[in-house]
């Protein structure tokens, strides 16, 4: 599982919240960090029944909890379906990690196409390249550029190299994998996910990241 917290915010509350309010028409209540930005956020992914206004009632009764953690995601089932070529690395983050409060995990049976797949995951690596690079003229602050964007591309290289993604790779798989393709310094790649994921010292420059980051889209190209 990529990096799963139980939230502190009481989410079950809110799902109990919602259950009351909606009913029948409530179909999933789930969340999961938000892997693709800040990991520190909870994604709560809410579905409802056909009817739109259901999710805007939905809406309403979570913006009441006022959490400035939480980010809020309400599809209708029919729009969830309709999405699969839209957000594929969401709905297959969703189907995987998600811990489900109300109902059932109506992302886990859907099939999403690995073209589909492989496109946004490609998405996401090159934006968090160029925005490293684009950030190297403001003289950033390295720890918070590093616990912002490798979380980021590890929760999605667990997802793009893995042969089957509803069974992502563990972080260090990738960390292996990464390690036995790219010519970086002995070491590097292991010691910039254990400054993150176990908060430990690390001796890198702005540009060294942004260099290996770089390498890790390269090797992505290549597969």
């Amino acid at each position: 599982m990529i990096g799963f917290f139980k939230p502190s915010l009481d989410i079950q509350l809110l799902s109990d919240s919602l259950s009351r309010q909606l009913g029948d028409a409530l179909v999933m209540v789930g969340s999961c960090p938000e892997l693709l930005g800040n990991p520190d956020m909870t994604v709560l992914v809410v579905v409802v029944n056909r009817d739109p206004e259901t999710a805007v009632q939905a809406m309403s009764t979570v913006r009441a909890f006022r959490d400035p953690r939480l980010l809020l995601k309400v599809m209708t089932v029919p729009e969830v379906v309709r999405s699969l070529d839209v957000f594929p690395l969401e709905f297959s983050l969703f189907a995987s990690h998600a811990h489900v409060w109300h109902g059932q995990n109506v992302f886990f049976p859907l099939k999403i196409e690995p073209h589909h797949l492989r496109r946004e995951c490609e998405f996401y690596l090159r934006s968090c390249a160029i925005k490293i690079r684009e950030a190297l003229v403001f003289k950033p602050n390295l720890k918070r550029l590093i616990q912002q964007s490798w979380p980021q591309m590890m929760a999605t290289l667990q997802i793009l190299l893995s042969p089957h993604p509803r069974d992502p790779l563990s972080a260090q798989d990738v960390v292996s994998m990464l390690e036995s393709n790219l010519p970086s310094e002995d070491g590097l790649i292991r010691s910039v996910h254990h400054s993150v994921f176990h908060r430990r010292s690390l001796n890198i420059t702005p540009v060294a990241y942004s260099q290996l980051v770089s390498q890790i889209v390269g090797f992505v190209d290549r597969q």
